[in-house]
């Protein structure tokens, strides 16, 4: 995909592959041209999707009645993981022109489906399973979640659950989403949880050799393969019965782990306690160390707390995002302004139009007397300057929200 950027030489806007940057000063790239033109900078860039896929800084994540048109226009995330269909049904599927619509807006749309659990509103759901004795039911079908009702595990290893999550992948592929958000990975500790025997099926081994079967059909699927993120299922490679072969297996095929509730825990719906899960960070660690993106999702509503977590998560190296649940509002990104100088004055609200903003976080080494007196700022985040080895640049990250949900 090609992506034009334009940077105002007098530090005013620039838009470069679908995030906000304000310059005054370039530095040459390989790979990149330049033109001068009327006394702006425009800047022509082979734009493909891993180079967004290694830059991308914020993501958005919402599972009902999203929509496509809204999120094509928000600016302030990269990565968007919605349902595959607006009501998860067949009837409501995304089409591939509104796909389409989502990437040249800049954003990489991945598609959740959950391939641990079967849920009773998907296309492949016979009514019929619940109401007929047990010995009339799928082989691959177990008990209910006690949690989410019409949600029941499934035993992932069976034939003929995996041909439906084939026919499922061909209908995201075939819309044109960029990647795959698969839930319910973690299913295999579900299994071990339950004490229902599996012998001789080992539920870790099967949910390895799953996983890598999707990403081999989406290279089937796709010229190049399609992103592949996993959600709640990292410790599997701490398992036992993991040998070092099939850890190898599992990382080629993933491009990136999905998490919730890593650092606040417990049994509330929302604002659970600040309780780091440090045996999940350590394992995530591995992960970052073989370049895979680790996308952090905490429930929050408390202002300091999500502030704590944006600053928290950043130091870690993942992309934070605060949400509801259950994920059926949109939830916007953080993003991070860089490249501003130091001895910027201020910056314009209209660089978004329609947007609000929150100071997060801001960098500078050079002076504290930065203002951002046109923006809009809420009085609920504490603006705290934050000096940094970044010479000469002024770094700000920004909560992006609405404006009509703020005060003007």
């Amino acid at each position: 995909m090609w992506e034009f950027g334009m940077v105002d030489m007098c530090g005013e806007t620039c838009q470069l592959g679908g995030k906000i940057a304000i310059m005054k000063s370039i530095r040459w790239r390989p790979g990149w041209g330049y033109w001068i033109i009327s006394g702006c900078l425009y800047v022509h860039h082979l734009w493909g999707v891993d180079a967004q896929w290694k830059d991308a800084q914020s993501w958005s994540y919402q599972l009902q009645n999203a929509d496509i048109d809204q999120l094509a226009q928000d600016p302030s995330f990269d990565v968007v993981v919605i349902d595959y269909s607006g009501d998860g049904s067949a009837e409501e599927q995304y089409s591939a022109d509104e796909i389409e619509k989502l990437k040249t807006a800049g954003k990489i749309p991945l598609a959740y489906f959950s391939i641990g659990e079967a849920e009773d509103y998907r296309w492949y759901w016979n009514p019929a399973w619940t109401t007929s004795p047990e010995s009339a039911r799928p082989a691959w079908l177990a008990q209910e979640n006690p949690h989410w009702p019409g949600n029941y595990l499934v035993k992932f290893w069976e034939e003929e659950w995996k041909s439906i999550i084939h026919k499922y992948l061909s209908q995201i592929e075939a819309a044109g989403f960029s990647g795959i958000y698969l839930d319910k990975v973690d299913a295999w500790y579900d299994w071990i949880a339950s004490g229902i025997r599996t012998d001789p099926v080992q539920p870790a081994v099967e949910m390895v050799r799953f996983v890598t079967l999707i990403k081999s059909w989406t290279e089937t699927l796709r010229e190049g393969g399609m992103i592949l993120v996993i959600q709640n299922g990292e410790t599997l490679i701490n398992e036992d019965v993991i040998n070092e072969s099939m850890i190898g297996n599992w990382m080629d095929s993933i491009d990136g782990v999905g998490t919730e509730d890593l650092f606040y825990f417990g049994d509330q719906e929302m604002d659970n306690p600040f309780q780091p899960d440090e045996y999940r960070l350590g394992i995530l660690e591995e992960y970052v160390k073989r370049g895979k993106r680790i996308f952090s999702i905490e429930y929050l509503t408390e202002s300091s707390s999500k502030w704590h977590f944006y600053k928290l998560a950043k130091s870690y190296g993942f992309v934070p995002l605060v949400a509801g649940r259950p994920l059926a509002e949109p939830a916007h990104g953080v993003k991070i302004v860089e490249k501003l100088t130091w001895n910027q004055q201020k910056l314009h609200h209209s660089t978004i139009p329609g947007r609000a903003y929150r100071i997060i976080r801001s960098q500078s080494i050079q002076s504290e007397s930065v203002q951002v007196t046109d923006w809009h700022s809420s009085d609920d985040i504490v603006y705290e300057p934050d000096f940094s080895e970044e010479t000469g640049f002024f770094r700000l990250e920004i909560d992006l929200f609405p404006a009509q949900s703020a005060a003007p």
